[in-house]
């Protein structure tokens, strides 16, 4: 299959040190120590040094929540060799599962079709997944949690899924928080009491992954990050490198995050940035999403639009990655994969001329017809503009 053998001799070359951030953070957390701000110092394991350690403040570049770092702590107890081909099978799997599921949403064979081109054209063959491999990404695993929820809700008619997913997952995605909001609404006693549950589990693997000390340096850690985002600092404040010290299998020091030339839309902080504008205050960027999430809400609920399945989804979702723009740190092309999840749902419920609308932004996404400035960027804007406008679309007579 091309995919994979392009995928097996990426997955060869690949540094993958996002992942090996991930996993120091998990080996930190595993021998006692706090995960976001602990540092190689002589004497440690040499399994503890990362060679592309430029952070600021003291922090190290562990950005996953501690429920993360202790679902990997099994992995990250392997040399760094098994983990990368572990996690590239691993991602694999969880690619075509989410492709799979995806498919399997649409009913009308049409749309079913037009589901698995959009799917292979941009997803499978995209230069978003080969970063999001070379990188050594996970949110693919992001987008799967879509995809499964919204197979449950529209082909299983579990319509409590929502419900019973997004808070457990919210702890290792924080911004599942923000896509319960739309599932809020209009609770019925059933829909109470799986939130209840829902949230009690949460409440207890919150406890049981990490102590709450741990969960505090993460808040404190990612408050560091936002104001590097916001101030536009750079890595290389500090360099915790050390000369000539050997480092661990399949380990390079070389750190290429664009190597294929992916883009999308940046965070907001990016582009206050470059208006000048910068504020370090922790606060103001949650604030701001806050009031976008309300203003979207209010707007939506005003024109009386039919709180169906379909509609909850692809809002939650929508919400979803406008948390995204408002994250402390950046964002990169690889992020563009978690779509994935929510295509099927968006290709049942558009029409034509949002489905076109969909696929200009995805053609623009990835430089066709040529490559100009902001183009990616703007693609990305078209497939939310898109999104958000099949919540307000009528049903009509079905392709």
């Amino acid at each position: 299959m091309p995919h994979l053998f392009i995928s097996y001799r990426l997955y060869q070359q690949a540094p993958m040190p996002d992942l090996y951030m991930r996993i120091l953070g998990s080996r930190w957390m595993d021998i006692g120590f706090m995960p976001y701000f602990s540092q190689w110092q002589p004497g440690l394991p040499v399994s503890l040094y990362n060679p592309n350690s430029f952070f600021p403040s003291g922090v190290n570049g562990v950005t996953v929540t501690p429920a993360a770092l202790k679902l990997q702590m099994p992995l990250a107890r392997l040399s760094f060799c098994q983990i990368k081909t572990i996690w590239w099978l691993l991602s694999e799997s969880v690619l075509f599962a989410t492709f799979y599921i995806t498919c399997k949403i649409p009913i009308l064979l049409l749309r079913q079709i037009a589901t698995i081109v959009f799917c292979t054209t941009f997803f499978v063959f995209s230069r978003n997944w080969w970063s999001h491999i070379y990188n050594g990404q996970y949110y693919i695993f992001f987008g799967f949690v879509y995809a499964i929820t919204a197979y449950l809700i529209l082909n299983r008619k579990k319509r409590f899924s929502a419900l019973f997913i997004f808070p457990p997952i919210s702890l290792i995605g924080p911004f599942f928080a923000v896509a319960l909001i739309p599932w809020l609404f209009r609770l019925s006693r059933k829909r109470r009491l799986a939130l209840a549950v829902s949230g009690v589990l949460a409440l207890g693997l919150l406890v049981g992954t990490a102590p709450i000390k741990t969960w505090q340096e993460y808040a404190k850690a990612m408050t560091v990050y936002s104001n590097m985002s916001t101030t536009g600092s750079h890595y290389g404040n500090v360099d915790y490198r050390q000369a000539g010290l050997p480092l661990e299998d399949c380990i390079t020091e070389q750190k290429t995050f664009k190597i294929f030339g992916g883009g999308n839309l940046f965070s907001v902080q990016h582009y206050l940035r470059l208006l000048h504008f910068q504020n370090s205050n922790s606060l103001l960027y949650p604030a701001l999403l806050l009031l976008t999430c309300m203003l979207l809400v209010l707007i939506t609920g005003q024109k009386n639009i039919n709180a169906n399945s379909e509609n909850l989804l692809i809002f939650s979702f929508l919400l979803y990655i406008i948390s995204e723009l408002f994250t402390p740190a950046d964002r990169n092309p690889y992020n563009m994969i978690q779509y994935l999840g929510i295509l099927g749902v968006f290709i049942q419920k558009s029409n034509a001329r949002l489905m076109a609308l969909m696929l200009i932004g995805l053609l623009l996404n990835h430089d066709f017809p040529i490559r100009m400035p902001y183009l990616r960027e703007i693609g990305e804007a078209l497939m939310l503009i898109a999104l958000y406008a099949t919540i307000f679309q009528t049903k009509k007579k079905q392709l």
